[in-house]
């Protein structure tokens, strides 16, 4: 009896740990298995004459502008709203601009200063100007011949012991000044009858030059005050008002944003299983939610080669042209595409 007991408790032992091992063996996890289409959903869509994918309407590169202003100040004049249509280079606002009327005005005077200095130099010294120079020399000519006889009758005075010899040295002196006088009086009619040297012409002339890019950098700063459209559209949305000051820091503050409605764009998200039968140059259509029962015309312009991952779905951004003669199409609509991959008329591209 006795081993028929210990029989039975290793019997029972050995059950429990088959059990368990078993337990533990059916409890481990699958290991993970990457999803994949079904092969006859891939053939299907594979064969299909079109392409189906969403996206939306959107302002092609450079057709929306956010215009700014490029000085600080006032806002004076505010000269559209939102929905106004301008056409490129039209006024759209005016910044007070007092101080760069007068900066306009310093740089005129700086420049006219200059021109009448550099035209004296080239047209050199007048007639009238070379006969006051000798007729001034003429003039001290004629006291250095008085000084000379004052010192000689003097000498003799003083010589004979008529006159006391300070009043001798007193005539000497006035003779060394009036010969200075001379000297300078000839130097005078020398310089008047002598060109100004070359290199005082081209100094001249670069101040000149420097006078009127000083000018023409103050009207271009005027221009400034005036903010026009860079490019012709509608104006979507105004962030000043008339009285506001603006300032130009690190980036222009923006007045308004003007987007030009024919030139808009779908962007198209293309299923990765569907990209590879998409390619630029083939026709597409699509519609948008305002107008069902319209349909839109386009082409395959580009598709963007980095992908573009919605709800761990990769997409990749196809560019469709939009052909809107109408102007019906507005940014950010919603739009339904679907791209032809197969023509029915020459049996198709293969891709």
């Amino acid at each position: 009896m006795a081993w028929k007991g210990i029989a039975g408790v290793l019997g029972a032992a050995a059950f429990v740990a088959v059990g368990v091992y078993v337990g533990r063996a059916t409890a481990r996890a699958p290991e993970a298995v990457p999803l994949k289409p079904p092969p006859a959903a891939s053939a299907k869509r594979a064969s299909d004459p079109e392409v189906l994918a969403t996206g939306a309407v959107r302002s092609q590169v450079g057709a929306e502008v956010r215009v700014g202003a490029r000085i600080s100040g006032r806002v004076d004049k505010l000269l559209v709203k939102v929905g106004d249509i301008v056409e490129a280079g039209q006024a759209i606002a005016e910044i007070e601009h007092a101080d760069l009327d007068a900066k306009v005005r310093s740089a005129e005077a700086d420049l006219a200063v200059a021109q009448a200095a550099l035209a004296l130099l080239q047209r050199g010294a007048r007639p009238e100007d070379i006969q006051t120079a000798r007729a001034s020399q003429r003039q001290v000519e004629a006291d250095v011949e008085l000084a000379q006889l004052t010192v000689e009758r003097r000498r003799s005075l003083v010589e004979r012991g008529m006159m006391p010899p300070d009043q001798l040295d007193d005539a000497e002196r006035a003779l060394a000044v009036a010969q200075a006088q001379l000297d300078g009086a000839r130097g005078t009619v020398r310089l008047r009858r002598t060109p100004y040297l070359p290199e005082e012409i081209q100094l001249n002339e670069a101040k000149v030059g420097q006078a009127e890019a000083a000018l023409e950098l103050a009207r271009i700063q005027l221009t400034y005050a005036t903010v026009r459209s860079p490019i012709a559209g509608v104006i979507a949305s105004v962030s000043t008002q008339e009285g506001e000051t603006v300032s130009s820091g690190m980036s222009a503050p923006t007045f308004v944003t003007v987007i030009d409605l024919s030139r808009l764009q779908v962007e198209a998200y293309v299923d990765e299983v569907d990209i590879g039968r998409v390619g630029p140059g083939l026709r597409a259509s699509f519609t948008v939610d305002t107008y069902p029962e319209r349909t839109f015309e386009g082409t395959v312009a580009a598709i963007y080669p980095k992908a573009v991952l919605q709800n761990n779905v990769v997409n990749y951004l196809t560019i469709v042209t939009v052909n809107d003669p109408e102007g019906l199409l507005r940014p950010e609509m919603t739009a339904n595409v679907a791209i032809v991959v197969e023509d029915g008329a020459d049996g198709g591209t293969d891709r």
